[in-house]
């Protein structure tokens, strides 16, 4: 009996309870419904107004590269085959260097301005000899000539040549044959540096390696691997590869590998001293000399090169930023989502507190979503001023 008691009774309190929500839910003002069902009022979104400098920028990838290369090849009657590969990547040839075996016979490195012209032999003069004497002089192989002989192939110079072949593990030139043949050395310029790896042996019908001169040196192209089309000679760039600050860029042609022998002239034939170009080594492309920098954007195959003064070694590769544009220093900068039209004027809303204020700005540079702006009013917009960038009374 005390059982079914109590059960009853919570049955009834159920009722009551349940009851009394549902009587409560029939008494909800219209009001109310309307903001349970509104969704939360938004916040105002704000910037603060910056001060300094913004850039239209390109992105780059770039890589440290030589300044300059150019190809090394025999010269001599066909056919020329490389009998010994002598020289390595990253090696810096000097007077006397073994640069290859060609057909069995050294080929050795002379450091000159110009290639040799003709081959010479004991009492040539000329400013060829003249050369060849400074380079035996060099190699401590004999004492500097007096006056008189100084452009004489004379006889110490004829020794010390034949020194030279016998330390290299080469018989001399025999009597009668030039002292210093043409097929037998080749002028490189002062700096050369073995610029990867040389050809290995084999028949010879192009160069048989590749020489650097003057250093690394920065070299950028798009993130697509091509010349930016908006890039010129003359505008800056930043690089992670050349520490911090901007240099000046020169738009270059795209490298092209010579075919003309180092030291020696493509036909076989004898350029006077004065030759210059090729025939010395010297790469057109080099220091953006060949071809002009409109034609290099408009085929999209060039390349700009950094006039930077702090390079690490070949071979490293970085990131970079070619600048098209900048606006002055020290102007006031916000987003673009801060500005708003109004009476047919550009504003920005100022919010100070629970106050707000619309001020007309002048725009006076844009990039990348930001704008340099000036008050159209004195003081009406100043560094560190919270503007929205939520649309007013959304």
């Amino acid at each position: 009996m005390k059982f079914t008691y109590r059960f009853i009774v919570v049955i009834a309190v159920l009722f009551v309870t349940v009851g009394t929500v549902a009587a409560a839910s029939l008494f909800t003002s219209t009001e109310q419904k309307a903001a349970e069902a509104s969704p939360p009022a938004r916040s105002d979104v704000t910037v603060t107004v910056e001060s300094g400098s913004i850039k239209d920028t390109v992105p780059l990838t770039c890589e440290t590269v030589y300044r300059s290369t150019t190809a090394l090849k025999a010269s001599g009657a066909p056919p020329l085959v490389l009998t010994r590969t002598t020289v390595k990547d990253g090696e810096e040839l000097t007077d006397g260097s073994l640069l290859a075996e060609i057909n069995g016979r050294p080929l050795f490195a002379l450091i000159g301005d110009f290639p040799l012209y003709r081959s010479l032999a004991k009492g040539d003069k000329g400013p060829d000899a003249v050369m060849v004497n400074a380079a035996l002089v060099r190699l401590e192989l004999m004492a500097p000539p007096a006056p008189d002989v100084a452009a004489v192939l004379h006889q110490d110079a004829v020794d010390s040549v034949a020194e030279l072949y016998r330390r290299a593990g080469y018989e001399p030139p025999a009597k009668g044959k030039p002292v210093v043949s043409a097929t037998d050395f080749l002028v490189v310029p002062k700096g050369a540096t073995v610029a990867g790896a040389p050809r290995t042996p084999g028949s010879l019908t192009g160069p048989f390696a590749t020489v650097a001169m003057g250093g690394a040196v920065v070299e950028c192209s798009g993130v697509n691997g091509k010349l930016p089309t908006e890039a010129k000679s003359g505008q800056k760039a930043t690089t992670s590869l050349s520490g911090s600050g901007e240099w000046p860029v020169t738009v270059v042609a795209a490298a092209q590998e010579q075919t003309t022998p180092l030291g020696s002239s493509s036909t076989g034939g004898q350029p006077g001293p004065g030759a210059g170009g090729a025939a010395n080594g010297t790469n057109p492309s080099a220091g953006g000399q060949a071809g002009s920098p409109a034609d290099a954007a408009t085929a999209g195959s060039g390349r700009l090169q950094l006039a930077a003064t702090s390079v690490g070694k070949v071979g490293q590769r970085g990131t970079g930023t070619l600048v098209l544009g900048s606006s002055a220093p020290d102007q006031l900068v916000v987003p673009s989502a801060a500005l708003w039209s109004k009476d047919s004027r550009t504003v920005v809303t100022v919010l100070e507190g629970d106050a707000r204020r619309d001020v007309p700005v002048e725009i006076v540079y844009s990039a990348d979503g930001r704008n340099a702006v000036k008050a159209v009013e004195p003081s009406g917009l100043r560094r560190g001023d919270q503007v929205l960038v939520s649309e007013p009374g959304a």
